[in-house]
């Protein structure tokens, strides 16, 4: 959410361990805007993994929750989920203040 991407994929590279198969991490060779190569390790959770294909074009400005891919206007997939996440957390911490100051105010009349 808050780095700036601007980058080509090139080739992808997976690494999985074995014996299941069950962890994976994926290498992406991109070119970036000034031309330059080089191998990247993205976290999960910042792109969709189709979005990673190769060939797609991926560009991002730094604190946004949208991003173009191939310059179609996409928003993170997470976004929802933490704004819904930190809403509610606000909301409990508000009611639970308001029910422990209106038991101590009962318990001292």
């Amino acid at each position: 959410m808050y780095l700036e991407y601007d980058f080509r994929v090139l080739a992808i590279e997976t690494k999985c361990e074995q014996p299941l198969n069950n962890r994976c991490i994926y290498k992406y060779s991109v070119k970036h805007k000034d031309g330059s190569v080089s191998k990247v390790e993205l976290d999960g959770y910042l792109f969709r993994k189709e979005e990673l294909a190769v060939g797609n074009s991926i560009k991002k400005e730094k604190f946004s929750f949208e991003y173009l891919v191939n310059g179609e206007r996409m928003v993170w997939g997470f976004a929802n989920y933490y704004l819904l996440i930190f809403f509610a957390s606000i909301s409990s911490l508000w009611i639970w203040r308001y029910l422990t100051t209106k038991r101590i105010v009962q318990r001292d009349r």
